[in-house]
């Protein structure tokens, strides 16, 4: 029984130590380009969050939000990516943009084979929000990522 209690008393009084550094969260985002070598012309935020989220549906999220769930993952990912510089972390993320990419209307549009992403961390220096970027892949073609999901 006492065993039982020291296992659940840490979850109803969390320590702040609980994570290791506390820094800005990496967005993540990402242009498409026609050929590998083009510059690029405009940052997309991958997943960006909705302006305004209806009562209906954000109760309806507070029981099922897989999509947001697989977000937060994509951020981690990101994080980890950033702090040890693990590419599993990185194949995650370039597997779930391909995927959300594969035959919808931007990668038709921009006429895209390629994909680059970037990762951005905005902080606020006094009255103003800098915006800074901290990683920037290599070019990647669409059609030959292989699904790390």
């Amino acid at each position: 029984m006492l065993r039982s209690l020291a296992l659940f008393l840490p979850v109803l009084m969390p320590s702040w130590r609980f994570f290791a550094m506390v820094a800005p969260s990496p967005r993540v985002e990402f242009t498409l380009l026609r050929e590998p070598h083009a510059a690029p012309d405009v940052w997309q935020e991958f997943r960006p969050r909705p302006a305004k989220v209806p009562m209906r549906a954000m109760l309806g999220r507070m029981i099922c939000n897989a999509h947001w769930n697989e977000t937060l993952f994509i951020t981690s990912c990101a994080e980890r990516y950033l702090g040890e510089g693990t590419q599993k972390c990185f194949d995650h993320i370039l597997a779930y943009l391909i995927s959300d990419l594969q035959g919808k209307e931007p990668a038709k549009a921009h006429n895209a084979q390629h994909v680059q992403v970037r990762f951005i961390v905005v902080t606020r220096d006094e009255d103003r929000i800098v915006r800074e970027e901290v990683y920037r892949s290599p070019v990647y073609p669409l059609e030959t990522v292989s699904s790390a999901k």
